[in-house]
């Protein structure tokens, strides 16, 4: 379809419709199946590179130096730095004040590694961009800012939400009792089994809220 001058978007859509969404009971459907291998592809791999192409970004015009000029430097503080305190600033005044509560299972530190990921639009940063710098010598510039911004947002984001993750799991298996382990049907015990997500669906349902 591609060779006969069909789009390839065109092509992938009509591909789609093809697949199966019925099939084996005991197994999932074709569609589903082809939707759940293709996801890290096009998540990790895809979607990248297709940003990137569409960026028009050309590092063969730009020396290693231009990382240290003003333009990119100041957008990319703009994304990594600006979005991660507006952001976290904004949930820390709302919950502090008592508009808000913080969601169950949820932690200071989780937040403020969530919001540093907020720094990872790259959308909106070009079309802002283009809109400052389009038909100038600094819209290079501005792109290789803000590719680095999203690459510091995400990057440091995944660190802290990293470390977060794993305290919080220290920190689960820290309060486990052990005198609780010759009853194996105590409450305490088969909640402190179940997974965070299932405990906060039913707080969530039973109407338990927690504040931080």
């Amino acid at each position: 379809m591609l060779k006969s001058g069909v789009h390839a978007a065109l092509a992938g859509v009509a591909l789609a419709l093809a697949i199966p969404l019925n099939g084996n009971p005991a197994e999932d459907p074709p569609l589903t199946r082809v939707e759940h291998e293709l996801a890290p592809w096009v998540a990790f791999g895809i979607l990248p590179l297709f940003g990137f192409a569409n960026a028009g970004l050309s590092f063969a015009e730009l020396p290693p130096s231009s990382l240290l000029e003003p333009v990119p430097l100041a957008i990319a503080a703009g994304l990594s730095l600006g979005k991660q305190i507006g952001v976290f600033g904004s949930a820390a005044l709302v919950i502090g004040r008592g508009w808000a509560e913080m969601p169950n299972s949820a932690s200071w530190a989780a937040l403020y590694g969530t919001s540093i990921l907020t720094g990872i639009g790259f959308t909106m940063s070009l079309f802002i961009g283009t809109l400052a710098f389009g038909e100038s010598n600094y819209e290079a510039t501005m792109r290789l800012g803000v590719l680095l911004g999203l690459a510091l947002s995400g990057i440091v984001g995944a660190i802290v939400l990293g470390f977060t993750d794993r305290g919080a799991n220290q920190l689960h298996g820290l309060d486990h009792d052990p005198r609780s382990e010759n009853n194996s049907s105590s409450p305490s015990r088969e909640a402190a089994q179940m997974p965070r997500s299932v405990i906060s669906a039913v707080t969530s349902r039973a109407g338990v809220t927690s504040k931080a």
